[in-house]
């Protein structure tokens, strides 16, 4: 019946002490009852720890095992269980803290009338997560609803309660008087069982019990009446604290380094001396442990002594403190890791240790803990990370709130893709049934979701290119998916089919489970109907059969802690909809605050802790206490912020409200510190984690921080360095360069094998790069693991040999590529000059980037064209002219053949959204403006338009006139194919003479060095195929008049500018052809029929001197002919380079901005060009400047009648 201190710092002998006591007791009377009760999370390891004890303390060396029989390792809930395992308490159904928010959000809203400063916070999730937290520590600190009325009788008039205190007080007295109401005798919470612990020892008999409690550096109120209740009724209480002296009168000050201990001390003995109980002089213990190294031994007493009031003994200057002691300065996180995992290697390599050996501490394990486990892989290192993962993300959650956010958010793609993607809800077909025999199931459903997600990505793609969500889901109609091109065809692709009949199928069979559920969810009245038809939802679509299955998989697998994850999550989420009927059932159905409810239940909890293997690195929290210590400690992220770390009071009381409460509340009664209690200990929780360490410790901290600027280093370790000659090394992520680096900094970045590698690879790749000649040490490594590489090794070394420049096909391959015949559009033609390696991706490997609701510039080109041939088809079928319609007769022609598009499945995508209308309208009016630029210059112009989107050669199934045909080297025909925007006609003289007009969406004119070149040819060439196939297009031969781009746009006029002048000739300005003219006097004479003498041409790029001489673009007949011949030859030259393999990575500088390889183009990924790779791996063409016309004609002249053969062949 008595209450004794046992004392003493961590590097003193007690464990030899306690563990002797323990055993003498248990011996002395096998009758008798001993308990050592310890925290939860040692209590496994403090067991062993005594076993080993009895074992080596027992008279028989030869016996394997030892056993206690009266001697128990308890933690206080353990205890509680054991006397309490056969009564009532138990019975009742336990709250998880989810639940306790969900009772307390309850309470709000019941008492919020009655509330003043919490008055509608009961949706806050934040507010009711803070308020649980502050009823539990008041439950803890044992303060009753009474100690607060009673605080309000005596002590509202005292001046030190603030108005604002008074009116919190007394919100809070009304919840928590609630609160408690509705626990008594419906709920249980580790608190009423520490309770009903009280009230079970005080009527028990334990005379004959001897109890220890370790390992606790303060007790809250409820633990501290407890162990008064055992120091009462047991024969002996030993109490050890972490403490070098005795705290009886006077409570400790905050500058005392041992403040925590120090004050656990002082209650305890304060409240038996109040309570009248026995204490028995203090045992306090300075034999020190032969635990720790002598290094690490004079650390401890420098760090205690360092922070009292007397002048503190450094060590003499011949002890050496780096055998023990290493601070490391690192580069950044990852190189703190990497070196941590490379230290351990070497130790366990080299000097005989076990992982079990080596703890991995950090202040905030979240912030290492990726890193480490990632790392320590590639290193082969096993890891046991002592923390358990949330729950909140796994499958489960996603599924559970996708699921409600789709009825909540109306079918957004971001929800449905979610649950879909979770392989939860994997619907079966009508005539399928799930196997009964487990192995069939497993195969089934193995089956099941490969066949799933082949479905699911064609569903996305459909739904990404349309943009199908909201009501595209609720509505019955089909779902289209069709892509045109420019160019390529005008009927939908057969796979383009399947994969509509895909996407519609799948789309029906969600919808129709989905929407029968939302529809009884919308009609739930109370909580409880609404967590009901969720579950039988969840139960009827087999989720629970689903993670069985992904359990039995990951057991197959050998992946067991997965396999109760999947087990664990399901219980977790039957006990949450327990809770959540059980404390708001009877409340109205609030899907907004169930999801609330879910995303915190499952935040907050976690999968059960596996046990660490018996060789295995443990990586844990600096803060949590450890009963035996590590030949090794390394601990990370050491800076200014996290040692000491001054955690921030987000408590609903501040940390005056609690200093003003603590002068009123009873002295066995009390809440949790205050920011600056917490702050006096750090000193002693550094001191803790230091000294786990007995033969090295590690401190290290990242230079550069993760977000911006840079780190400092934790002031404790600092003065460290100082006071103990410790220096600080400086470590980096990558192995820096050869000269700089001595031998032992260069073994720092030897790990495993595979690691090691990775490290090599970088340096030779560096010494390539700069032709720096690598150190000795790096090339007698790649020697050695060269020798004996594996296959994947060996290609990770043949990567040094690696050049970024595209490997040309042979011909066979590129024939069985390509075909023996090419059929090919100018524009393919054009992309092969433009860059060999763009054309060979798109043309050759056909890759495309994944159709993303956008309308693409090919799209609104292909828009343009077709509607424009739809106009021009109309007023031909019709037997109009343009010329001849009205602006109001055009518009409602445009209108009506735009209402038909519309409907096409081709333009469908400019319906799905409002913002595709948008942009529908813009397009309209573009076409709207186009066709009256067309009408007027019409009537201007004695050309008129005569046929639009002209088909040549063959595209898909539509055959039009004869196209271009060339004969290859390879004995094949290449087929030049497209269509023709417009073709325009004049007779004059019996003479028929023929323009093309290209339409395009940008500013474009003729540019002679891309001409020349082969990357503007499709102008001519379409003027080419006109004049050359005549016959069949007008019956007679014509003669070619111009080649001309017209702009299809919608231009604003310039109020000012246009201001005083003809505002329909300012328009025409913007809408004027852009090309070339053939240079013969009559034809450009009769061409504009407005043109005269001192005037420019509204259509044509023509101009009427005052003299009447004529002025523009001209091309002479003979000069279009030998620029007809040079497209030729470019044409069949792309065709022969092709078939040869060509593959070239070349694009030119000055049109690096269409180039789909270069940087920002969409095959950059795939061709990773880089002008600053070494030995000009990558380079860009130049684009020599031809800056007119006749200069063009001059090359073309030299090129095809006076250049010798050599000559020929180096301008190819």
């Amino acid at each position: 019946m008595s209450l004794q201190f046992i004392l003493g710092r961590l590097h003193t002998n007690k464990k030899e002490y306690i563990y002797s006591q323990l055993v003498k007791w248990s011996q002395e009377n096998s009758d008798s009852e001993v308990f050592y009760l310890v925290p939860d999370h040692i209590k496994f390891e403090s067991e062993m720890n005594i076993l080993e004890y009895i074992k080596s303390h027992t008279f028989d060396k030869s016996r394997d095992y030892a056993g206690m029989i009266n001697l128990q390792v308890f933690s206080f809930s353990r205890l509680a269980w054991y006397y309490l395992q056969d009564t009532a308490i138990f019975s009742h159904s336990q709250l998880t803290e989810t639940g306790l928010s969900m009772l307390i959000r309850k309470i709000l809203r019941e008492k919020e009338k009655e509330l003043t400063l919490f008055r509608g916070e009961s949706r806050q999730s934040g507010f009711v997560d803070k308020l649980t937290t502050l009823f539990m520590e008041m439950r803890n600190g044992r303060v009753d609803p009474e100690d607060l009325t009673s605080l309000f009788n005596e002590n509202f008039n005292d001046n030190e309660f603030t108005s604002d205190l008074k009116l919190k007080l007394e919100d809070i007295q009304t919840l928590y008087e609630r609160f408690m109401e509705e626990l008594i005798g419906k709920y249980i919470k580790k608190e009423d069982i520490l309770e009903a612990l009280i009230k079970e020892v005080r009527k028990r008999d334990m005379s004959g019990t001897h109890i220890i409690i370790e390992h606790f550096n303060s007790f809250s109120a409820q633990e501290q009446a407890l162990i008064l209740e055992l120091v009462e009724q047991a024969q002996d209480v030993k109490v050890s604290l972490v403490l070098d002296k005795k705290h009886a009168v006077e409570p400790p000050e905050l500058t005392d380094f041992f403040y925590e201990t120090g004050m656990t001390y002082y209650r305890l003995y304060q409240q038996a001396l109040m309570r009248k109980l026995k204490v028995l002089h203090d045992i306090t213990l300075h034999e020190t442990s032969n635990e720790h190294c002598k290094e690490l031994t004079i650390l401890e007493d420098y760090w205690v002594n360092s922070f009292s009031l007397s002048p503190v003994s450094k060590p003499s200057a011949e002890t050496d403190m780096t055998h023990c002691l290493e601070i490391r300065a690192a580069e950044n996180k990852q190189a703190e890791v990497l070196h941590a995992a490379t230290t351990i290697k070497k130790l366990v390599a080299k000097d005989n240790y076990r992982y079990k050996d080596i703890l991995v501490v950090s202040r905030i394990l979240d912030d290492y803990k990726q890193m480490l486990e990632a790392t320590f892989a590639e290193n082969d290192i096993e890891l046991f990370v002592d923390q358990a993962d949330h729950m909140s993300g796994h499958a489960l959650v996603e599924m559970i709130q996708s699921l409600l956010r789709i009825h909540k958010r109306f079918w957004r793609y971001d929800d449905i893709m979610r649950l879909l993607k979770t392989e939860l809800f994997i619907p079966l077909n009508p005539d399928e049934q799930l196997p009964k025999d487990n192995l069939q199931r497993l195969v089934f459903l193995k089956d099941k979701a490969e066949e799933w997600r082949e479905r699911l990505d064609i569903l996305e793609n459909v739904m990404l290119a349309y943009g199908y969500e909201g009501r595209d889901w609720t509505e019955e109609r089909e779902w289209i998916y069709a892509r045109f091109h420019l160019e390529e065809m005008d009927e939908q692709l057969d796979a383009d089919k399947q994969m509509q009949h895909v996407a519609n199928a799948m789309k029906d069979q969600v919808r129709h489970i989905l929407l029968p559920f939302y529809d009884r969810l919308s009609s739930a009245g109370t909580n409880r109907e609404g967590a009901r038809l969720l579950y039988q939802f969840l139960d009827k679509q087999g989720i629970n059969d689903q993670l069985l299955y992904w359990r039995d998989q990951a057991i197959d697998e050998g992946k067991l802690e997965d396999a109760r994850k999947h087990e664990q999550v399901w219980q977790t989420f039957i006990q949450l909809l327990d809770e959540f009927v059980d404390v708001l059932g009877d409340e109205p159905w609030d899907m907004d605050s169930f999801l609330s409810i879910l995303e915190t239940g499952f935040e907050q909890a976690t999968y059960s802790i596996v046990p660490p293997t018996i060789d295995q690195v443990m990586f844990t929290s600096f803060d949590k206490s450890r009963i035996n210590t590590k030949k090794v400690v390394i601990i990370l992220g050491l800076t200014d912020t996290h040692l000491p770390m001054n955690q921030e009071n987000d408590s609903i009381l501040t940390d005056e409200d609690r200093e003003s409460l603590s002068g009123y509340l009873p002295p066995d009664k009390y809440l949790a510190p205050t920011t600056s209690g917490r702050l006096a200990s750090e000193p002693f929780a550094a001191y803790t984690a230091f000294m786990n360490a007995s033969e090295r410790l590690i401190f290290s901290y990242p230079i550069k921080n993760d977000g911006s600027g840079d780190n400092q280093l934790s002031p404790y370790i600092e003065r460290i360095s100082h006071d103990l000659n410790v220096p600080i090394k400086q470590v980096r992520s990558e192995p820096g360069h050869p000269a700089q680096e001595d031998k032992k900094t260069l073994l720092s970045f030897v790990g495993s094998r595979r690691e090691t590698l990775g490290h090599l690879v970088n340096v030779l790749r560096e010494g390539i790069d700069k032709e720096q000649q690598p150190s000795l040490f790096w090339v007698k490594l790649y020697q050695s693991l060269f020798k004996d590489a594996d296959t994947i090794e060996q290609k990770i070394l043949s990567s040094l040999e690696y050049v970024n420049i595209p490997k040309r096909l042979d011909r066979d391959l590129a024939e069985a590529l390509y075909g023996k015949d090419l059929y090919l559009s100018v524009s393919q033609l054009e992309s092969f000059y433009l860059d060999p390696y763009s054309h060979f991706l798109r043309y050759g490997l056909k890759l495309k980037e994944r159709t993303i609701q956008e309308l693409t510039p090919a799209e609104t080109g292909t828009f343009f064209h077709d509607a424009l041939d739809s106009i021009f088809k109309t007023v031909v079928n019709r037997d109009l002219k343009l010329s001849e319609l009205t602006d109001n007769k055009l518009n409602e022609l445009t209108d009506e053949v735009l209402q038909g598009l519309y409907e096409k499945n081709k333009f469908r995508l400019l319906s799905m959204s409002n913002r595709m209308k948008f942009i529908r309208k813009q397009l309209s009016d573009t076409i709207r403006q186009m066709m009256w630029a067309i009408s007027n210059q019409s009537r201007r112009s004695r050309m008129s338009p005569q046929r639009s989107e002209v088909l040549f050669g063959r595209i898909a199934a539509q055959q039009g006139i004869p196209g271009l045909k060339f004969s290859l080297n390879n004995g094949g025909i290449l087929h030049v194919r497209g269509k023709i925007d417009r073709l325009d006609t004049m007779e004059m003289d019996d003479q028929l003479y023929i323009s093309v007009v290209d339409y395009k969406s940008g500013d474009k004119k003729l540019e002679f060095s891309e001409i020349y070149h082969g990357l503007m040819m499709q102008l001519l060439t379409y003027l080419d195929t006109a004049v050359e196939h005549s016959e069949e297009l007008f019956g007679r031969k014509a003669k070619p008049a111009g080649a001309f781009y017209a702009q299809v746009k919608n231009p604003l006029l310039d109020g000012r500018s246009a201001k005083n002048k003809d505002w329909l000739e300012e328009m025409l300005k913007q809408f004027k052809m852009k090309g070339i003219l053939l240079n013969e006097e009559d034809l450009l004479m009769n061409l504009d029929k407005t043109l005269d003498n001192g005037m420019s041409s509204l259509v044509y790029p023509l101009k009427k001197l005052v003299k009447g001489q004529l002025k523009g673009t001209f091309i002479t007949l003979d000069d279009l002919r030998l620029l007809l011949k040079h497209h030729r030859t470019k044409i069949r030259e792309a065709g022969n380079l092709i078939l040869s393999g060509e593959n070239q990575l070349a694009p030119f500088y000055e049109k690096k901005g269409r180039t789909p390889t270069t940087v920002g183009g969409e095959y950059h990924p795939i061709s990773q060009f880089d002008v600053l790779l070494p030995d000009n791996q990558n380079y860009y063409r130049n684009l020599p400047k031809i800056k007119d016309q006749s200069e063009l004609i001059d090359k073309l002249k030299a090129k095809y009648q006076i250049l010798d053969p050599q000559e020929e062949d180096d301008e190819t």
